[in-house]
């Protein structure tokens, strides 16, 4: 049974979700087959991997049936009638929380039932539920005039109007909120995808309808709207600033997943004039960045995409905002993991010149990242710090020149163990550490050689597949004219 849909369905519950769905399979309201039962009992024995070889078909139909021989047919039909219940078992869930959806199946259950104050009440409700995303919000909003519609019809006044003026501005509402977004995304995929073509025929009277003056209250039509024309219309920045404005003021109006992808379209408006050389966006991007920590949208209790992560560390490291940064790696430790935080506060105590302190961190760390291409980064980042270390003991007090050669050794034994793993990586650190150690041998032998740095020089530079090339570069020209 390990491939079937029972068993996938059950791997993915969560130990809570097992212990209300013992519960769950056990009220009679639900359930009233004791073999079903009975079925979830044996099965959860073997969670949460349900791997074991007891759960062969035909051991799960002996179990249950000890006295039957073996019917395929039946045994698949009590995992299918299991199947129904965990499925039952997720909409009920689902349901207990405050959503708009069974708010609305409420209400209309009391329309049925003509207990309208109840019904009035239940429907009014749906404004103080928690935020949805924007096109569902919209959606609601016209189920709510939509019922009050179908209960003047069923009382059957023909002199009284049926609401419909309503009916018709809340479906314009939820059709003009929703064709901004998705067309929004189209135009988006398609920056990066030109041979990508979508037919939106009705687009112009989209955008003259969002852009009429009795709808700059509704704040979702005018965040779309405004992304919309900040991607159709890139270089007039006003579109950038009225949406940075909109969402700013108006983020805690939307879902966390909704509010953090229309600030990715900010986002993607800043990177692509900062592509074009206009670095005052930086600081706009940055300014984003800081806004969506301070308010929750990039919450430091969950898990943060490496790029996004990667993204903002560099954006800091580029604008100075070195006190800031580090507050963001210590906060964001458990959102992205030891190895990422461990490794980007070593980058940063090594961009702060507190090169002791970045080898320590490494030191410390070792060979444990778990990711190759972080343990290449690490290592070349420890390599330059203890390189720096080493310029900076004039006096030799502290053997950094052993430790430097030591280091570099171990490195490139690292480099030889994991040859296969590396792939093409292998090359541009075998490079480095080389290079490295030519260097290190011309410090140490007492008379820095002209002729040898230029060389060396000029190898870096015809060299493409090496790593911390621009470093390396800047440390030969230093040795060239004698201050490292």
């Amino acid at each position: 049974m390990q491939q079937s849909k029972l068993i996938t369905l059950l791997r993915a519950f969560t130990a809570t979700e097992h212990k209300e769905f013992r519960k769950f399979v056990r009220s009679p309201f639900f359930n009233t087959n004791e073999n079903v039962v009975k079925l979830y009992d044996y099965l959860y024995k073997y969670a949460p991997g349900f791997d074991s070889p007891r759960l062969d078909r035909q051991k799960v139909f002996s179990f249950l049936f000890p006295d039957e021989p073996y019917k395929e047919i039946k045994i698949q039909q009590f995992a299918s009638l299991l199947v129904t219940l965990i499925e039952q078992f997720w909409i009920h869930n689902d349901l207990k929380e405050p959503a708009p959806d069974a708010t609305l199946r409420l209400a209309d259950a009391y329309r049925q039932r003509r207990l309208m104050m109840y019904w009035q009440k239940t429907l009014s409700g749906i404004d103080n539920l928690p935020p949805t995303n924007a096109p569902d919000a919209a959606y609601y909003q016209l189920q709510q005039q939509i019922q009050q519609h179908e209960a003047i019809e069923a009382q059957e006044k023909r002199e009284q109007e049926p609401h419909l003026q309503e009916v018709l501005h809340k479906l314009t509402v939820f059709f003009t909120v929703s064709y901004l977004r998705y067309g929004s995304k189209a135009l988006n995929f398609r920056r990066f995808n030109p041979q990508q073509d979508y037919n939106m025929p009705l687009l112009e009277e989209v955008v003259a309808y969002a852009a009429q003056p009795e709808n700059t209250g509704n704040p979702a039509m005018q965040i779309y709207l405004h992304i919309w024309l900040s991607l159709q219309q890139p270089d007039d920045e006003t579109h950038f600033e009225g949406l940075k404005s909109l969402l700013m003021q108006h983020h805690h109006l939307f879902t966390r997943p909704e509010a953090e992808e229309m600030f990715v379209f900010a986002h993607n408006y800043c990177i692509g004039k900062l592509n074009k050389g206009q670095q005052r966006y930086l600081r706009e991007l940055f300014d984003l960045y800081r806004f969506e920590m301070e308010h929750g949208i990039i919450n430091p209790q969950e898990t943060l995409s490496a790029s996004v992560y990667r993204n903002i560390i560099t954006i800091a490291q580029l604008l100075g905002e070195w006190v800031w940064m580090e507050d963001f790696i210590n906060n964001f430790r458990q959102a992205v993991g030891e190895d990422t935080y461990i490794f980007n506060l070593a980058r940063l105590r090594f961009l702060q010149k507190r090169y002791t302190q970045t080898v320590e961190l490494l030191q410390n760390r070792q060979d444990r990242f778990g990711d190759v291409l972080m343990l290449l980064a690490a290592k070349s980042l420890q390599l330059k710090a203890l390189y720096e270390l080493f310029m900076l003991d004039t006096d030799g007090v502290s053997d950094y020149d052993d430790a430097l050669e030591t280091f570099i050794a171990s490195f490139i034994a690292l480099l030889q163990r994991r040859k296969k793993e590396l792939l093409h990586h292998y090359v541009y650190y075998l490079n480095l550490t080389q290079k490295v150690r030519q260097l290190l041998t011309q410090q140490l032998s007492g008379r820095v050689k002209p002729r040898f740095l230029l060389a060396l020089e000029q190898s870096v530079q015809k060299t493409t597949e090496i790593a911390e090339k621009a470093w390396l570069l800047e440390k030969i020209a230093a040795a060239k004219t004698g201050n490292g």
